[in-house]
């Protein structure tokens, strides 16, 4: 899985695709609405063994999965996971990060809001 940031700014993906092309199509889908985006034409690298490509992510929402195909016409040359999220310390990375309040009481119950 790859993890995006929700900015308008060029971001780097690095994958292993089943084949190397140096000129792909990018499929990007909201796992939620199922709205797709396409980047037509995008120019990768190929550097120790991972096929890498920047692009601008346009329409892409905090807190949200996407799937993430790469084309070339109709050859399916990788398939993945992306998550986009405006935390900055992935290592401490929460996907449930103020979704839980917890609470003084010694019930022991959590509460979601």
């Amino acid at each position: 899985m790859n993890i995006l940031k929700p900015v308008s700014t060029s971001q780097e993906i690095k994958i292993i695709p089943r084949k190397y092309i140096e000129v792909v199509d990018v499929y990007v889908t909201d796992s939620n609405t199922r709205e797709e985006v396409v980047y037509n034409n995008v120019t990768t690298t190929i550097s120790f063994g991972y096929m890498n490509f920047s692009m601008v992510y346009t329409k892409l929402k905090n807190n949200r999965f996407y799937t993430i195909r790469i084309k070339n016409a109709d050859e399916v040359l990788y398939s993945g996971q992306l998550f986009v999220t405006d935390q900055t310390d992935l290592d401490e990375f929460e996907l449930t990060k103020d979704v839980y309040k917890t609470s003084n009481d010694t019930d022991g119950v959590i509460y979601i809001d």
